[in-house]
């Protein structure tokens, strides 16, 4: 090994190792992952893209931020104090060498006294030299490992801040992702979820899993009504085709539209004999005002054909 070995610091390598390792910083499990709702849009409301919606409990999330950055600001810091320690091992070792040269050259000098000195002085001198020689290529020879030693203990020392940074991205990320925030400019409109043994809205405290939709942001400019015919007729209808909409909630309205898009397959209806069954058919508003709101019920009645009225 060289002569002036290098101890890195012990936070180098470990505080990230002990960091994964601590559960109270990284989470026992899935508990610090729990989807409680803390703020949420009032139904109805006008919001636009970008707004908050809904913000779920993100405390430990944060704090597991903090415990990141400061992670990796003290690994940040621990490479600075290992270049600083290694530039100085450097400068210490080529004082060595020049220290071991200077007594090559002087072994060197004396050895020219030895005609004048005794066989045994004489032969000492010679030993002197070619172990003050052999001492001096010896330091040489370690620059190089020196080198290499010092640039892989800084290049793991780096690592280690990488995969922190690459944590606290990560954390980030998961804090970010706490809060919801409106895809486009729209309605809110909650869904309704199972709360307690009932079915209802979602509310602020409750605690959603993955995967639930609990909210929608519709956009009012593009209305579709979602409705359902008979087998017998789906292969009647075309996509374009002109409808007249009609909403239950408003019997005396009526609404242009036309048929955006149709299902390839039929299911099974209820209200129906097992060997029919319905084709869902997708049908656009074309004109919207205030009336038209999501999830109320409508009818339709498709224009399958129409005769121009001419005059003699």
């Amino acid at each position: 090994p060289p002569s002036t070995p290098y101890n890195p610091p012990s936070t180098a390598g470990s505080v990230y190792g002990r960091l994964a390792s601590t559960a109270s910083m990284r989470g026992a499990g899935d508990s610090d992952f729990n989807l409680t709702l803390m703020k949420l849009a009032d139904p109805g409301a006008h919001v636009k893209r970008g707004d908050t919606i809904a913000e779920f409990d993100r405390q430990i999330q944060l704090l597991r931020l903090d415990d990141y950055q400061d992670t990796v600001k003290q690994l940040n810091d621990n490479i600075e104090k290992m270049r600083s320690d290694l530039q100085s091992i450097r400068k210490a070792h080529d004082h060595i060498i020049f220290a071991a040269k200077s007594d090559y050259e002087k072994a060197q000098l004396d050895l020219k006294t030895a005609p004048v000195r005794s066989a045994n002085a004489a032969e000492a001198l010679q030993l002197n030299v070619e172990e003050a020689k052999a001492r001096y290529e010896q330091l040489l020879k370690e620059v190089r490992l020196l080198d290499e030693s010092q640039s892989a203990q800084l290049h793991a020392a780096q690592i280690d801040r990488d995969q922190g940074k690459m944590e606290l991205e990560r954390a980030q990320h998961n804090v970010n992702l706490m809060v919801v925030r409106a895809p486009m400019d729209g309605i809110v409109v909650l869904q309704s979820i199972y709360r307690g043994g009932d079915m209802g809205p979602a509310q602020q405290g409750d605690q959603l899993y993955s995967g639930r939709v609990f909210m929608q942001v519709i956009d009012p400019r593009s209305m579709l009504l979602a409705a359902s015919v008979n087998q017998v007729d789906g292969e009647r209808i075309r996509i374009g085709m002109k409808a007249r909409i009609h909403l239950d909630a408003y019997p005396g309205l009526e609404f242009p539209g036309h048929v955006a898009g149709i299902n390839a397959l039929s299911k099974t209806s209820y209200r129906r004999p097992s060997f029919k069954g319905d084709i869902d058919v997708r049908l656009k508003i074309d004109a919207i005002d205030e009336h038209v709101i999501p999830d109320i019920s409508g009818s339709a009645d498709i224009v399958l054909a129409s005769e121009e009225k001419g005059a003699i």
